[in-house]
């Protein structure tokens, strides 16, 4: 096989052994989690970046943040479509460097149009560079070991969520805001480093035309309208969590965070080898007990230890759910047409956090925090639904068609 240099894609569609841990897929991790531990460091910081270089405050402060969101949900799906028409690399090696240098102008900007342009640049690239990695991530993993190797691939991301705010934080402090986002930037060169060494599967290619059928993939809609719902609470409690811990409690959302990440990777350890073992099907009864549980504590208790063990449950709950339904819309896709598989996927995750943000917004101001959380509530009863009526059946049905497991 060749080595991620540009040119044909070569190799072996899949690796003939069970083996997860391969150099490349090794290699492939290692990048990601340089890159995502540079995004998780600046983006706590950029609203002080803002207001303290730039006194950008309140509305005008929340747009330019939300240019980030919108650039990646716009950038996944022609993602998609260029992974499954022109090859992994084509994607993933330049929007990976461009992630990279685009931190190096952020000292640089002098108004917050300066920035909001940078974050809608950014945004962009983030969205092709995470659907890239999340699908040849998949082309280096065995069939056998998907569901351990989508698990182990996102467990990255979430070591990089829990070190990098608390990173982010303390940098800014001693070195001030310019040296974070250059280091920022310097970390993800390093990790671009890497990526020669990784060689790429070589996958048929599509050849089709960009339209709506080209970029979003039918089989994978029933799983990506159940993960939107899941989604809504998971944005919701990323955002407002530490609002309604120093509002109401009195706590300190920081731990809330770090229960939250402890209990997303302990669960990414084991859910993934249940479900290449036995399926999807226990796995996701028990994230769907465990989100619900998470939230309807958060809905009546007062107690702050009761406050820092459901965000413990909450992490349990969707570091199982997230990983299964992308391991099961990769497992009904053929390779070629993965890049579109997972950009519908993570478009639905995106769309879900953007409308958990926006309807709790509404809902702990018009009614209260216990109302909010119940109607969080509401949606992974919903999604729960969506997944036992439609998603788990024509997963079933299909893999029994496909005589795969």
């Amino acid at each position: 096989m060749e080595r991620m240099t540009p040119g044909k894609e070569t190799g072996n569609a899949m690796n003939s052994s069970d083996r997860l841990w391969t150099r490349d897929f090794t290699l492939l991790c290692g990048a990601h989690f340089a890159l995502s531990l540079a995004f998780y460091a600046s983006m706590p910081v950029l609203p002080l970046f803002l207001r303290d270089r730039m006194g950008v405050e309140g509305l005008a402060l929340g747009a330019v943040i939300a240019c980030y969101t919108i650039a990646a949900i716009t950038a996944r799906p022609v993602a998609g479509w260029v992974l499954d028409n022109f090859g992994r690399r084509v994607v993933y090696l330049p929007t990976y460097l461009i992630f990279a240098l685009l931190y190096f102008l952020y000292p640089l900007a002098r108004s917050a149009l300066d920035v909001a342009a940078l974050r809608l640049a950014h945004g962009l690239a983030w969205g092709a560079v995470m659907g890239a990695a999340v699908t040849l991530a998949v082309d280096l993993m065995p069939p056998s070991r998907r569901g351990e190797g989508i698990g182990f691939f996102s467990l990255f991301m979430t070591l990089a969520m829990g070190l990098g705010p608390a990173l982010g934080d303390l940098l800014s402090l001693w070195v001030g805001y310019d040296r974070l986002f250059l280091g920022a930037g310097a970390l993800i060169l390093a990790g671009f480093l890497l990526l020669p060494g990784v060689r790429v599967p070589r996958v048929r290619l599509e050849g089709r035309p960009f339209s709506l059928s080209s970029v979003l993939e039918k089989s994978a809609l029933p799983v990506t309208l159940s993960v939107f719902f899941v989604c809504m609470p998971f944005g919701a409690l990323m955002n407002f969590s530490v609002l309604y811990a120093e509002s109401v409690l009195g706590a300190f959302g920081g731990i809330f965070f770090a229960a939250f990440a402890l209990g997303t990777g302990l669960s990414r350890l084991f859910s993934g080898k249940i479900y290449d073992r036995r399926g999807p099907g226990a796995v996701m009864r028990a994230a769907f007990v465990l989100l619900l549980a998470g939230l309807i504590m958060l809905a009546l208790v007062k107690d702050k230890r009761l406050y820092y063990l459901a965000g413990f449950i909450q992490g349990l709950g969707d570091g199982m759910a997230i990983p299964v339904m992308q391991a099961m819309i990769n497992a009904l896709t053929p390779p070629e047409r993965r890049g579109a598989a997972n950009a519908t996927f993570m478009t639905g995750f995106d769309l879900g956090i953007c409308c958990g943000i926006v309807c709790t917004g509404f809902l702990y101001k018009a009614f209260g925090w216990p109302a909010a959380f119940t109607v969080l509530a509401g949606c992974i009863a919903a999604a729960a639904a969506v997944f036992a009526a439609v998603a788990l059946p024509r997963y079933r049905k299909a893999i029994k068609t496909a005589g795969k497991r």
